[in-house]
């Protein structure tokens, strides 16, 4: 495992020797594996503490390992959010906590033979559930695509196949996502509308009156697409 480094964007937040001691004392605890660096482009006082450390390691459908997403539970009650990406096509990704911790292959389509239909075959990580929400949205947005608690940024997969990505939320605590089926991280073939688009997207034929507001597909998925890549979140640590 590489030790997970979060880049300090303005040092001076904290002092050298405050920095020095929360370096040994993870690394004498932990080891280097899991050694967390103090602070966040100026998100995270010199006071808060991590809580809580969880990773997700991605498989795409060809189960092939595609990279790692780490989250750290700060004692102010934000999450950062680390992902590492490759081998996983350019462009805009949908990138989502889904609700359960599965991550399971589809099944092909059969085809027909004589007095035996054919079977349709499920899509990749459908295991995976819907995005991950704790319904604690404030009153005044609804709890659909984009208020999903577990929605986050798209993910910007570069022409090298590579994605870098490093944000914080304080939509959801680290341990909601460790209720008794778990929860999982989903990488969309297509990218994230944020339901927001235009309303001639929904008229099929030119004859046909658009809608006014996203159907329900988009506030459920936010038109992502397929799922490319999924992995489990699993707890690194807890204290």
């Amino acid at each position: 495992m590489e030790p997970i480094m979060f880049a300090v964007k303005h040092p001076t937040i904290l002092k050298r020797g405050v920095r020095e001691n929360i370096t040994r004392g993870l690394r004498a605890r932990f080891g280097a594996p899991v050694l967390l660096a103090a602070s966040l482009v100026g998100l995270i006082a010199p006071a808060d503490a991590w809580t809580l450390a969880a990773e997700a390691r991605l498989h795409g459908t060809n189960e092939h390992h595609v990279g790692v997403v780490r989250l750290i539970q700060l004692g102010s009650g934000e999450i950062i959010v680390q992902a590492r990406v490759h081998g996983l096509p350019a462009g805009f990704h949908g990138f989502h906590v889904h609700t359960v911790g599965e991550c399971v292959r589809g099944t092909p389509p059969t085809q027909d033979v004589p007095g035996v239909p054919g079977t349709p075959g499920t899509p990749d990580f459908v295991s995976a559930g819907g995005h991950f929400d704790t319904g604690r949205t404030p009153p005044a947005q609804p709890h659909t695509h984009q208020n999903h608690s577990g929605d986050f940024p798209v993910l910007l997969v570069t022409a090298d196949e590579t994605a870098n990505a490093i944000f914080s939320t304080d939509r959801f605590d680290l341990a909601d996502l460790f209720d008794s089926d778990g929860s999982a991280i989903i990488v969309h073939a297509a990218p994230d509308n944020y339901a927001n688009i235009p309303s001639s997207r929904y008229a099929s034929k030119p004859t046909e009156t658009p809608a006014t507001v996203p159907d329900e597909i988009t506030q459920r998925t936010g038109d992502s697409g397929d799922r490319i890549a999924c992995g489990v979140i699993k707890k690194l640590i807890d204290r």
